[in-house]
């Protein structure tokens, strides 16, 4: 007798900015506020069907001996209008992104977005000399089995400092984990699905790894590990970054929006850490 060889779940549509010859840079090119949001610019219009995941790109940020903190929104309008207030996600940290073919900084939310909607992006940025970014979004729909999907309709953001365009500040162990640090008190809303960033503030810095850790617990304890171990890598020839979304980076983990847990992250670096290191994690519910 064989085995039972259950038929996949799989997407068979794309909808992407991403599109074109590969060079270095690929996407929408942007232009960031000094540590504010410009107006939103469209990213994708009109999009022709259901949407159930979302992959965000961003990068062309980082450049030599130069601060480069970044926040990136996302902005979602379900009537393909240009209000792009439906559902946002704030303040994605893409510090210093590098180049695409480094990788850049991506994030990943099993996020629904309805057919007709237009999608935008924003950014803010710690200089004076705002630059450009390049920012690339692609929604995966039309599943196979569609009754197996599972998408959110909400994500928040907890420890973005929007004032500098960075995260709250941690000093990363080294041969150990770091003490846990706040990013949130007492959150309200369910969370299932989970994102962090991490990255530098300064003008310069060294070639090692970092990982990110996200939890919840109380104020005397975490309890539960949303993920472990994220990787970022930085290159300090010119001042770029890029995370590494390996499969395991994919953080499904259900967390109860009762009141009485808050967020927490910590980090570990491959050797001295800079001292302007920061993080911000992200939640998706509904």
């Amino acid at each position: 007798m064989g085995l039972l060889a259950p038929i996949p779940n799989e997407f068979c549509g794309r909808i992407t900015n991403m599109t074109g010859q590969p060079l270095t840079t690929q996407g929408l090119t942007i232009t960031p506020g000094n540590n504010t949001y410009p107006a939103y610019a469209e990213v994708l219009p009109n999009t022709a069907f259901d949407t159930h995941y979302m992959s965000i790109y961003c990068g062309a940020v980082g450049s030599a001996a130069k601060l480069t903190t970044l926040l990136l929104k996302i902005g979602i309008d379900h009537s393909g209008a240009t209000t792009y207030t439906d559902v946002e996600i704030l303040h994605l940290f893409c510090p210093c992104a590098g180049l695409r073919g480094q990788g850049g900084i991506r994030y990943n939310f099993p996020l629904f977005v309805p057919a007709n909607s237009a999608v935008a992006a924003s950014a803010s940025i710690n200089n004076a000399t705002v630059g450009t970014a390049e920012v690339g979004v692609t929604l995966w729909g039309k599943p196979t089995r569609p009754e197996l999907v599972r998408a959110g309709a909400y994500v928040d953001t907890f420890g973005a400092v929007t004032g500098t365009s960075t995260g709250t500040t941690i000093t990363p162990g080294t041969a150990s984990e770091s003490a846990w640090v706040s990013l949130a008190s007492n959150i309200t809303r369910d969370y299932w699905w989970w994102q962090g960033g991490c990255g530098l503030s300064g003008t310069v810095f060294t070639n090692i790894p970092y990982d990110l850790d996200v939890g919840v617990g109380t104020s005397t304890s975490v309890v539960d590990s949303c993920f472990e171990n994220q990787s970022w890598a930085l290159y300090n020839t010119s001042e770029q970054a890029c995370n590494r979304l390996l499969p395991d980076h994919e953080y499904v983990h259900y967390v109860p929006g009762d009141g009485a847990l808050d967020v927490f992250a910590r980090a570990q670096a491959g050797a001295t850490p800079e001292s302007t290191f920061s993080a911000i994690a992200y939640g998706l519910g509904g």
